[in-house]
């Protein structure tokens, strides 16, 4: 009797020494603070109608006039900027008026073209895959060599859209595919961001009543991560 009281002893300490507990786990981590910074100011926000009347504004704007200026600095992963016209594009007085009588409403007809360039390449790729910036052909937002994404005033509502509709040798039908309405950080984007617009003098005469006439750009920066 006293052999089996020392055998199920001994089998009940081997079961305690090897049975587990519940795995358990530690998490390690450190943060990044997000950053999204949009900083508008004035650029040249004294108009000239002789540099805005341009010969023959192309239609991606490269020979147009810089009308304003902003800083985009985030490290988001998301990203993308909106931007829109107060009074689509038109230049009224301070009663909401243009430099036309004879148009409707006394309003005077929108920019022709719009442009935004970038100080230097954008540190971004597309849905894709493709660094936006990497001099590669097709899939750059370039403009002969200038980092420049644009549209007509119809299409200016983000830089998507602007790219969606970007043909030519910057981001042509199939390349810098946006379609989710994002842009993808690969690093934090400090980078200085110029609006150039265009009249085109071929179709239009030039203002010429006294006055002062301007047109509000809002700027809008939207970040996700």
């Amino acid at each position: 009797m006293n052999k089996l009281r020392t055998l199920v002893a001994g089998t009940a300490l081997f079961a305690v020494l090897f049975s587990q507990a519940g795995a358990e786990q530690i998490q390690i981590a450190g943060q990044i603070p997000p950053m999204a910074a949009l900083v508008p100011i004035g650029g040249n926000t004294n108009l000239n109608w002789n540099n805005l009347f341009t010969a023959a504004p192309a239609v991606d704007g490269n020979n147009s006039t810089p009308v304003a200026k902003f800083f985009l600095n985030t490290n988001m992963p998301k990203w993308n900027v909106y931007l829109t016209f107060a009074n689509g594009g038109r230049l009224l007085n301070a009663e909401g008026k243009g430099t036309t009588p004879t148009v409707p409403n006394g309003t005077y007809p929108a920019f022709d073209a719009v442009g935004v360039v970038f100080d230097h390449f954008l540190k971004a790729e597309d849905d894709a895959g493709d660094v936006l910036g990497d001099a590669t052909a097709g899939t750059d937002i370039t403009v002969d060599g200038v980092p420049m994404v644009a549209a007509t005033l119809a299409s200016l509502q983000s830089f998507t859209s602007m790219l969606g509709a970007a043909g030519g040798d910057f981001c042509a039908s199939g390349d810098c595919a946006l379609a989710n309405n994002w842009i993808y950080g690969t690093d934090i984007n400090a980078v200085g961001v110029d609006v150039k617009v265009a009249w085109n003098s071929a179709t239009r005469a030039r203002p010429k009543l006294a006055g002062t006439y301007s047109e509000i750009i809002y700027i809008t920066l939207a970040t996700s991560y």
